[in-house]
């Protein structure tokens, strides 16, 4: 009974979530857009395109709409993309994927490249910073500037991390339990 009791309580909180998202990204003037190449990736688009641009990528567990919140003052001055990372949000997730660095630098260097951005800034937030780094020092000549917020990447031997997981192959994004 209390798993049916929880599937209930989770479905209302992902209906509220997705409702509340939707509604900044009406303030926003958001628009969401989909691309689609090797892996599916939805993004949003928020202010002027002949600006210049800002590539925004979110972290583990997350998705592009929680930027919505800093971006009040950017809008104004620059085209602002949000892109959902592969395994979030509404883009491809499929757990025969295989989720690490290089692939994550070239689905999102293929997402650039097929939504047409020849320069632009590049912010990154823990994972989302590692992949930036990434990207940087792959397209150095593209990048206007990098800003990396609280970067992964950084690696502790003597600490036991999610990243120990995932270097002996266990799945993430496979959830066995409530």
């Amino acid at each position: 009974m209390s798993s049916i009791l929880f599937s209930i309580k989770a479905m209302l909180g992902k209906k509220l979530t997705e409702s509340f998202y939707k509604k900044m990204g009406k303030k926003f003037v958001a628009v969401i857009n989909k691309y689609k190449g090797s892996i599916d990736i939805e993004w949003a688009s928020i202010g002027n395109p002949r600006k210049q641009p800002i590539v925004f990528l979110h972290g583990f567990s997350d998705r592009k709409e929680n930027f919505y919140f800093c971006l009040k003052r950017l809008k104004k001055d620059y085209y602002i993309i949000l892109p959902d990372m592969p395994g979030f949000g509404q883009s491809t997730a499929d757990e025969n994927l295989v989720y690490d660095l290089d692939n994550y630098e070239n689905w999102i260097s293929e997402f650039i490249e097929g939504i047409g951005l020849k320069y632009f800034h590049l912010v990154g937030n823990s994972l989302g910073g590692a992949i930036s780094a990434k990207l940087a020092m792959r397209h150095p000549e593209r990048i206007k500037s990098l800003s990396l917020v609280d970067p992964a990447g950084l690696y502790i031997s003597e600490e036991k991390s999610i990243y120990d997981e995932a270097l002996r192959g266990i799945n993430l994004f496979k959830v066995k339990t409530p």
